[in-house]
This record gives C-alpha cells, structure tokens and sequence, in this order.
C-alpha cells in the first residue's frame, strides 16, 4: 500500500530534484512519514477507544525524545514495525500507569536505562550508519535528553504526579531496549558494531 501511494505521488513532489540520489531520498522520506502518519493515527484511535490517550501521551513524549537521538531497531516490514510501535507505546503506558510510586521503582527507572543508554547510544543501523564523529555527537545528546527526562521526572513525582513522571519515566526505559545489540543481530540492521 505505501509504496503504490509513494509510486502514485512521487513524480509530482520530484519535479526541481536533480539527481536519482535525491529522488531515492525524497521516495524513503515519504514512505517514512505514511507508515508514521498511519502507526501514529492507529495509536490514537486505539489509545481513545481504550481511554488511556493521556497515559500514551505522556508516555509517547519520553519514548519519542530519546528515539530522536538514541535511534535503536528497524524493523524492514511496516506491518512488523506498526506492531512493534503499537505494542511498546500502549503496553508500556499501561504498565507505567500501574507501576508503584516507590523510590525503588524510580532508581531502577533511572539507573537502568543510564547504564544502557551510556554503553549502548546510539545504535546505528544499516540505513542510518554513523561515523565516530557522528555517534559522539548523538551520544552526548542522548545523554542531555535523559538528565533532562530523568530531572522533569524528579520534578512530576514532587509536585505530586508520580503516574506521570513513572510514565514519562518508563518511556525513556522502553527506547533503552530498542538500542540493545541484540534487536540490531535480530533484525540484520546492524553496520557493524556497537562501542
């Protein structure tokens, strides 16, 4: 379906490209915003239809801040993808809804995915290799946009909001696991090893 309607719609967006390098780029650009477009509009009716669209907000935000920068698995089938996308945003906001307002919950949700996010960010794939430069470039922002998480974290279960900050939290967990090396062995998304 994405690429007869990527097929259908490119020739009138390629108009000005100069080269096939561009065309090639602008064709993955739109066939990666149709397969976000849709994921995201089927998270959406789901979330409402389950009235849990705050918690998959919340939750979405931490998730989505660090995939921004720590980048993680791709999977090569929208369908596989849509799944993937679908089963971590809501079943991950509906456990951190339940998780318990504890210290030791908000240690493990902090120092778990730090250590993962130190030793494992960013996780380069095979569409999106990185040079050293690049990795320590994305590697500190990683790092930034979890102290920045992690403190407005801190600052949600103080004003009283522990169920947001637990899901705030556990969305930033979530996209930890999307970095580990195994996901990139899984799905031969790997260009060639981790630091």
């Amino acid at each position: 379906m994405y690429k007869w309607l990527v097929d259908q719609t490119a020739p009138f967006f390629a108009r000005g490209l100069r080269d096939s390098a561009d065309y090639a780029a602008m064709r993955y650009g739109m066939t990666a915003f149709l397969i976000n477009a849709v994921k995201t509009l089927l998270l959406i009716v789901v979330a409402v239809c389950m009235g849990i669209q705050r918690q998959v907000f919340v939750f979405a935000l931490g998730y989505g801040v660090m995939r921004t920068f720590s980048f993680g698995v791709h999977f090569r089938h929208p369908a596989v993808c849509t799944v993937h996308g679908l089963l971590f945003l809501l079943g991950g906001s509906m456990l951190g809804a339940v998780l318990p307002d504890h210290p030791l919950v908000t240690m493990l949700l902090i120092a778990v995915p730090s250590i993962l996010y130190w030793r494992y960010a960013p996780a380069p794939t095979a569409k999106r290799p990185m040079s050293e430069n690049n990795r320590r470039k994305f590697h500190k922002k990683t790092m930034a946009a979890f102290c920045i998480i992690t403190v407005l974290g801190i600052a949600l279960a103080t004003c009283g909001q522990a169920t947001y900050a637990n899901l705030l939290m556990t969305g930033a967990a979530f996209q930890s696991i999307n970095i580990l090396p195994v996901w990139q062995r899984t799905t031969n998304n790997s260009n060639g090893g981790q630091r």
